[in-house]
């Protein structure tokens, strides 16, 4: 079994106001993961993802962080960030530098590198990523598809070894939709561990290794993506629907060789092969 590099028991969190957000959540990531965290608005998804990155201190419960009790004290959450990246899903949240050098560069610095270091690992993080000319320009002045980038990047600079990311593709066109996803694929095929939320099912479907479906604040079940999304009565509970791929091929038994469809690609090549009589 992959080692675990985050782990949620019983997680609980009541803000002041006295709303409850999580109600006995419990998660496990796994190195090396794709993780779609699934939910209706209100589900909990964002607090929990505050919870993981120690934004947010859990009511009750435990974080076990690569099998230890997470700590929250300024040394230790510093240590947490190192290991656990939290994208929002609002880049207007997270990108605090004038320039997009000086906002990628933050992190580094805030991780003890030198002001020249510090530019240095955003240079390279910026040449990864395929924006190397965006250093100068004005953070204000960018589209909404390259302010999320540029939020990735400040992120990617800290080198986590698990990166959260909050609905990436929310409010994206299908162009800047495919590059996003692009990244998240090369990130994780550079060894990071990926852990995202979406509403966008097929994506998920396509996308995940493994999901989970919360419903009010506590996990209703967790798995294999292929198992978790094929659970209608789960995905009704959580107010999900099913993927429309996962529903056509199921409506007419198609299959690759045997093994689910989970991409248009898949499915038009499966259509364009002549079935075999039986």
């Amino acid at each position: 079994m992959p080692d675990c590099i985050l782990e949620a028991r019983d997680l609980h969190y009541r803000y002041p106001c006295g709303k409850v957000a999580l109600n006995g959540m419990n998660l496990r990531v796994s190195a090396g993961q794709k993780l779609a965290v699934l939910g209706a608005n209100g589900s909990g998804k964002t607090t929990l993802f505050l919870c993981l990155n120690g934004t947010y201190k859990p009511s009750a419960g435990q974080l076990l962080l690569k099998g230890k009790p997470a700590g929250y004290s300024r040394s230790d959450l510093l240590a947490w960030r190192k290991q656990v990246g939290l994208v929002f899903q609002d880049p207007d949240d997270q990108i605090v530098g004038g320039t997009v050098i000086q906002d990628i560069a933050f992190g580094p610095l805030n991780l003890g590198h030198s002001p020249s270091d510090a530019r240095c690992i955003a240079r390279e993080t910026m040449k990864q990523i395929g924006i190397p000319d965006f250093a100068d320009r004005p953070a204000h002045e960018l589209s909404h598809g390259e302010r999320k980038i540029v939020a990735m990047a400040g992120i990617l600079a800290m080198k986590p070894s698990l990166v959260i990311l909050d609905e990436p593709t929310a409010g994206l066109d299908p162009s800047w939709t495919e590059r996003v996803i692009d990244l998240l694929n090369a990130i994780h095929q550079n060894g990071t561990t990926v852990v995202l939320s979406t509403h966008n099912m097929d994506f998920a479907y396509e996308w995940a290794d493994e999901a989970v479906v919360l419903v009010q604040g506590t996990t209703r079940c967790h798995g294999p993506v292929i198992e978790i999304l094929a659970q209608d009565e789960a995905l009704r509970d959580a107010k999900l629907s099913t993927p429309l791929l996962l529903h056509v091929t199921r409506q007419f038994g198609l299959t690759d060789n045997g093994t689910p469809i989970r991409s248009r690609r898949q499915l038009l090549n499966r259509l364009k092969t002549p079935s075999k009589p039986v």
